[in-house]
This record gives structure tokens, C-alpha cells and sequence, in this order.
């Protein structure tokens, strides 16, 4: 296994990391893993250098209390004791937050609790937007952050991040006690996002982790027939996901990419893909295979957006560029695609989905590509349905 230094942050830790949001569940309760399969998972990936393992408040919760994935992962680490080995990352719920007085600290010691530890060697603000960063201002964040870095709560601070880059360029900008940024990334956000957040991680010289490698598995097992006809015919012996991986392993301003397995030959067949990408890395007709199956992909989706952000800020607070990057991704892989509903009701927030949309018209003259938004917002309330909530 190869292991990259984290940013500043001294650490160095597994190309392939553990992401701990998928795993096995028991009787499809996602708030009831089967911790006998999910351990043999962690065994297995530790046994094979994995060091790199990252939960979240929310993980197989009910969105209300914490899940079962901290509180898994937390007997886990004390009963092999694993817990030095592992870097730990975990995140704080920016999309509770209300602004109530010594919300932050109640998170953090509840996660701590959960994961039966003293510290998270990285702690991240989950999925932050415009919003939640108003109430972390209000909230006292960068006072909070000093003090759990000084009582040695939290070793590093981060950032998990899924909006505009202008975003997160204006919150690294704030604070220097900012040292990783977790971002998602593939060939196909590649192809589909050419102002992808990773960029502004790199000219802030900080640890890069990556997230979605497999873009919620439909790299993997939702190629439509025509794509998967480009791969047999120009990269003959190379699997979707080995791809998929090597595409990001091979470029070195990644720390590490994180994949939410679920099974452990899921585990197996990763690690061996990880052992193997530097003597057998991918080809410049294998990064020309993966362009074409992106530009295949690209040809399917149900907009031309290309996610630059210009129609925002919406006066209604529409996430009008993350309302269609979900929109599009699932006109390529099918609605019928398991993560349909929690791509898009889970990564865009109440109060910023497609139905918040008035038709005011504000954003039309703004779209460079001349795109009527209003009317495709409403064709995304009518694939994703109407906000459950």
C-alpha cells in the first residue's frame, strides 16, 4: 500500500481509504449495520495498510441522531485496539446547526463519545454551503476551532465540501487552521465540472482527500451498454472500476480517495486495484478511453449545464447548479439508480431544491449557455419528485 503526506498536517496516510457510509446493513435498515460482515471488512483493510478511515455524524442515521456508523466504528476500534493506527476523520453536522449557544462543542463531544476516543485527528464541516457558513460565523467557529486544537480534541481541521469553488476559496481564505479539504471527484465530475473545487485545495497547499471515486458506485455497476462497449473495445482487461481508481490515483496531488464499500469483496477487489496501479498503471490510450466514455455519458444528460455558477446566488436560494449536476447524472446512469434519491435529497439541502423555484426569471439573463433554468428546474422537481419533508 502507498501512502502520500496529508498536506501540512505530518500525517501520512493510504491512496485507498475507508469510507464508512455505505456499509452492510441488516435487513436494509440503514440504521442497523451488520457489524459481524462490516468488521470482517475493516479487518481486512487494515491487515492490507489501509489507515485512512472517515465516518460522519450523519452516517447511517435517521438525520435526527447520531448513526450507527460512529458509534460502529467506535466499538470496532476499541475492541481490536486499533485506534493509533487509524487516521480518523469524522464531521460536524453543518446542516443541523441552528445558532444555538455551544452547539458545536455538544456535536464534537457526542461524536468523540460515539467513537469511544479523546480526539479525531481531522475534523471536517460537513457538505458546508453559504448558509451553514453564516451560522458557523455566528456560531464562534474559528474561537471553537482554536480551543479544540489546543485541548487536543481535534489534531487538524477541514473542510468536506460539494458547492462552488468560489465558496470554499473565501472560507480557506478565512482561517489558516484550515489543513485538509475533502472533495468529490471522478472521470466523469471531470468531464461534466471543469471548475472542480480540488483546484482551489491545491493553490492552498493543503491535504486533498477525495470522495465519490466511483460517483455513488455508477461507475462501477450503472454504465450504460454503450459505454461499457468503448472500455471492452479500447481497454481490453481493464475493469470500470479499475479505471476509475487508477484515474485518481495517478494524479499526485491526491491524498487519498476514499470509497464507501459495502461489502468485502468490494474491500478486496479496491486494495488490489490500489497495490497494483504503480506497476500497472493506466496508458495515454486508457485516459483517451476514459475521456470517450465520459463524452458518451456527457451526451445523455438532460441539460447542457456545464456548473459554473454564474445563475447563482438565486433569490429563493435555489441550489440551481447542484439541483442539475444530480438532474443530469442520473438522466445518464437511470432514476431507477439506488443512489438517486440520496444524491439529490441528500447532497441538496431543504429550502435549495429544484421545487423552491418561483419562475421569477432572475437567473435567465445570467446563463452563458442560454439555458431556460426555471423550466428546467421544474423538469428535476418532476424526475426527483417534490421534497419530502
Amino acid at each position: 500500500m502507498e501512502y502520500r503526506k496529508l498536506g501540512n498536517t505530518g500525517l501520512k496516510t493510504s491512496i485507498l481509504g475507508m469510507g464508512c457510509m455505505r456499509l452492510p446493513v441488516i435487513d436494509n435498515e440503514e440504521t442497523n449495520i451488520n457489524r459481524v460482515e462490516a468488521s470482517k471488512m475493516f479487518d481486512y483493510a487494515i491487515d492490507h495498510g489501509v489507515n485512512a478511515f472517515d465516518t460522519a455524524y450523519v452516517y447511517h442515521s435517521d438525520m435526527v441522531n447520531i448513526g450507527d456508523s460512529p458509534l460502529f466504528l467506535g466499538d470496532y476500534m476499541e475492541e481490536r485496539g486499533c485506534r493509533k493506527d487509524i487516521i480518523l476523520s469524522t464531521k460536524l453536522p453543518s446542516f443541523s446547526l441552528t445558532g444555538k449557544e455551544g452547539e458545536l462543542d455538544e456535536y464534537l463531544n457526542r461524536e468523540l463519545e460515539a467513537l469511544k476516543t479523546d480526539y479525531v485527528d481531522v475534523y471536517f464541516l460537513h457538505n458546508v454551503d453559504s448558509e451553514t457558513w453564516k451560522i458557523y460565523e455566528k456560531d464562534g467557529l474559528f474561537d471553537f476551532m482554536d480551543e479544540t486544537l489546543l485541548d487536543g480534541r481535534v489534531k487538524h481541521w477541514g473542510i468536506s465540501f460539494h458547492r462552488e469553488p468560489e465558496l470554499l476559496d473565501k472560507m480557506l481564505d478565512s482561517s489558516n487552521k484550515f489543513e485538509v479539504v475533502l472533495t468529490q471527484n471522478n472521470y466523469l465530475d471531470d468531464q461534466f465540472d471543469k471548475q472542480a473545487p480540488s483546484s482551489i485545495v491545491k493553490k492552498h497547499n493543503l491535504g486533498n482527500y477525495i470522495m465519490e471515486p466511483l460517483r455513488g458506485g455508477t461507475l462501477a455497476n450503472g454504465l450504460p451498454e454503450s459505454a461499457l462497449k468503448i472500455i471492452e473495445k479500447y481497454a481490453p482487461g481493464r475493469s470500470p472500476v479499475e479505471l476509475a481508481f487508477k484515474y485518481l490515483y495517478q494524479n499526485p496531488d491526491y491524498t487519498t480517495i476514499f470509497s464507501g464499500m459495502n461489502s468485502l469483496e468490494q474491500v478486496k477487489e479496491n486494495i488490489s486495484i490500489a497495490e497494483d496501479y504503480s506497476k500497472n498503471p493506466l496508458k495515454d490510450s486508457d485516459f483517451k478511453v476514459l475521456e470517450d466514455v465520459a463524452s458518451n455519458l456527457y451526451k445523455l444528460r438532460g441539460n447542457p449545464c456545464t456548473y459554473c455558477g454564474y445563475c447563482m446566488p438565486c433569490p429563493n436560494n435555489v441550489n440551481i447548479r447542484g439541483c442539475f449536476r444530480e438532474y443530469n447524472t442520473f438522466k445518464i446512469i437511470g432514476r431507477e439508480h439506488e443512489q438517486a434519491d440520496w444524491r439529490y435529497f441528500g447532497v441538496v439541502f431543504p429550502g435549495t431544491r429544484a421545487d423552491e423555484c418561483t419562475g421569477c426569471e432572475d437567473c435567465l439573463s445570467k446563463c452563458p449557455q442560454g439555458i431556460d433554468i426555471p423550466t428546467e428546474l421544474e423538469k428535476v422537481t418532476e424526475f426527483f419528485g417534490p421534497s419530502p419533508e
